[in-house]
């Protein structure tokens, strides 16, 4: 009884751990995106507002721009997912959520800097409800992918008991 209530309690140390690697990941991706933006010099930023003026210019509908955002999110879903199946998926996630979020912080910020404060709104309304979603359900599958990389290596593959 005592034994079983040890793992418990150890399983629970390691998963919070992996919370917190993944937190750091996390915040470290968007920082370094958010360092990138604003270190960008004066062609760069020209040559990024010339892009969003491309990008808001197009005809594409609403339809088709959700169904291009699902096939990108969900290739990217099934990439951490199957991360879970191979020796170093845990690496794999590491990466996958630190490089995902350098991208939001990127984005955010360089639309911050190419259209002031019409863009804080813009991302407050149409962008921050899309992009925590996102984002936590990233988050939430890596930390299960990494969570089933160490029930494989410890040689419970039949039971999730881990989770």
């Amino acid at each position: 009884m005592g034994m079983k209530y040890k793992r418990k309690e150890a399983r629970t140390i390691i998963g919070k751990f992996y919370v917190i690697i993944l937190l750091i990941c996390l915040v470290m991706g968007f920082m370094i995106g958010v360092f990138q933006a604003v270190s960008a010099d004066e062609a760069e930023n020209k040559a990024l507002i010339s892009s969003l003026d491309l990008l808001t210019n197009n005809d594409d509908t609403r339809a088709e721009t959700f169904v291009e955002g699902v096939i990108q999110n969900g290739g990217y879903m099934l990439l951490v997912w199957l991360t879970a199946f191979v020796p170093l998926g845990s690496l794999a996630a590491y990466v996958i959520l630190f490089i995902r979020s350098m991208g939001y912080g990127f984005t955010l910020a360089a639309l911050i800097r190419a259209f002031g404060w019409n863009a804080a709104l813009f991302i407050i309304t149409n962008l921050g409800v899309k992009c925590i979603i996102i984002i936590a359900a990233t988050f939430f599958l890596c930390l299960t992918s990494i969570k089933r990389v160490e029930v494989i290596k410890s040689g419970k593959d039949s039971q999730m008991t881990a989770y």
